[in-house]
């Protein structure tokens, strides 16, 4: 009988005629003397609510647990800890009309699907058009579906995506273990917000920029410089402030409160992370930040990042965000999109930071900082580091700790590529640089300049082919006339 009609709703999914499965009626009435984890499975399909029905006369919790204690029985011992892959979908149509196999959306997304673990089938359009929302809420690290004002608790297929209290929508597979809870997003009143910034006169509906983007916006966010405290190699900066916009001045992280608030943040490391799977297509964008509110509420926090963005840029749409939560890593969209920062309305606070997907030809904004050492020939060592101010205090202090002095030097005014190949060239006839080009990378990257007799003014260029990058005239005195007080 379940066979039966499972092969109908496959001649279905096929495009096959209807016809009428005369074993459905007999079905519902002795489901329930059923027991086979497939005739369970068959039972949820049918009898779940999707709100164009009469309530539902099962007890789908009680059902739930019957299904998953006849999978223990029957094929636990057999998949033991192997992915069960979704067999069917809860779709828009009524009764068997309603039930969407694996296979029909395997063969309808545009991209092929290889790995139901990863999720990006349900980003296709045509999936999102045939599946059925299901809504609920996450707490306490569980998942439950929201059906005829009761709450059903239901396997969340990524479990990554428990990590915090919320509304959220799903779609709802099944396998013969019982129903899975599939790309799980946030139901929240910012998220019409959100869509209405996307803006479809832009390439790739890329998020809107406020006006004339982010200098206009850096006048508003006066900055505070926070006081700095080192306890066992860990740098801590503390900030406090009135009711207000404000900028970090050693940063760019920057907040919105209605009242004083106080708090610190110190910078984690990104290397553990790298090597998580869920960010294997992603690369840092930013310092990834611990960040703990002592006192008061910060209503805004915005994430500094940087890459070069504007209004024409294909890149903002392909931003993410790490929160680092104690059982796992988690990587979701990020909200709102800014020249420099990443913005979050009503944040809670797991450490965080801004990342981009791996891509050819993303610009980042980078600084050159040139340190004179303490040998005995003059010796320059000249770092290309990503404008993140985690990275930049790496090589503060291992300068520092060598007793090396630094040069100020301006900023280059152009972006640079990811991947890009860069030199250092001077037009000091008997200066020798190692390495003679490097790859720009999210790190820090480094040069030394050597010349033996320095008894002038010179001039340091970074290149890419032919095309200057940045260029700077170190003087005389930039490095005569300093010593490790200075």
């Amino acid at each position: 009988m379940v066979n039966n009609i499972f092969a109908h709703i496959m001649l279905r999914n096929m495009g096959a005629p209807e016809s009428d499965c005369k074993h459905l009626t007999a079905f519902k009435q002795e489901m329930y003397l059923m027991d086979k984890s497939e005739a369970h499975m068959l039972a949820l399909l049918l009898h779940w609510p999707t709100g164009n029905e009469d309530a539902c006369i099962l007890d789908l919790s009680a059902m739930i647990k019957r299904t998953q204690d006849l999978y223990k029985q029957a094929y636990a011992k057999h998949f033991r800890t192997r992915y069960l892959r979704p067999l069917f979908f809860l779709g828009k149509g009524q009764e068997l009309n309603r039930i969407v196999h694996r296979t029909v959306l395997e063969g309808s997304a545009l991209q092929a699907m290889k790995n139901w673990s990863d999720e990006k089938i349900f980003q296709d359009p045509w999936v999102k058009e045939h599946l059925l929302k299901v809504r609920g809420e996450i707490r306490e690290y569980r998942l439950f579906a929201t059906v005829d004002g009761k709450e059903i608790e239901v396997v969340a297929n990524l479990q990554n995506s428990l990590w915090r209290k919320r509304k959220v929508s799903f779609y709802l597979g099944f396998t013969i273990k019982g129903p899975v809870a599939f790309a799980i997003q946030t139901e929240t009143a910012d998220t019409k917000e959100l869509l209405s910034e996307m803006d479809s006169s832009k390439p790739c509906g890329l998020l809107k920029f406020g006006a004339c983007g982010d200098e206009m916006d850096a006048r508003n966010f006066p900055k505070l410089k926070p006081e700095v405290n080192r306890v066992d190699e860990v740098q801590t900066y503390s900030l406090q402030s009135d009711a207000g916009n404000y900028e970090c001045s050693v940063s760019g992280l920057r907040w919105v409160c209605k009242e004083e608030v106080s708090f610190k943040y110190k910078f984690l490391s990104w290397e553990e992370h790298m090597r998580s799977p869920v960010c294997k297509d992603y690369m840092p964008a930013g310092p990834l930040m611990d960040i703990t509110v002592t006192t008061g509420q910060i209503e805004e926090v915005h994430l500094p990042h940087s890459v070069c963005i504007d209004q024409t840029s294909t890149f903002s749409g392909q931003f993410a965000v790490l929160h680092v939560v104690p059982c796992c890593d988690v990587v979701e969209d990020v909200p709102k999109v800014t020249s420099s920062h990443i913005k979050f309305l009503q944040p809670t606070f797991p450490p965080r930071g801004v990342m981009i997907r791996k891509m050819a030809g993303i610009p980042f904004y980078y600084d050159v900082l040139i340190y004179k050492t303490n040998k005995e020939f003059l010796t320059l060592d000249v770092y290309v580091v990503p404008c993140d101010s985690a990275l930049r205090q790496e090589v503060e202090e291992k300068q520092k700790s060598s007793g090396s002095i630094l040069i100020l030097n301006p900023s280059p005014d152009k972006s640079m590529q990811m991947g890009e190949h860069v030199s250092l060239t001077t037009d000091q006839a008997d200066a020798i640089i190692q390495p003679s080009a490097r790859e720009l990378r999210y790190e820090s990257i480094f040069f030394e300049v050597l010349i033996r007799n320095a008894d002038s003014d010179f001039t340091l260029r970074l290149q890419s082919g032919k095309d200057t990058l940045w260029t700077c005239t170190i003087h005389k005195g930039d490095y005569q006339n300093q010593s490790a007080e200075h």
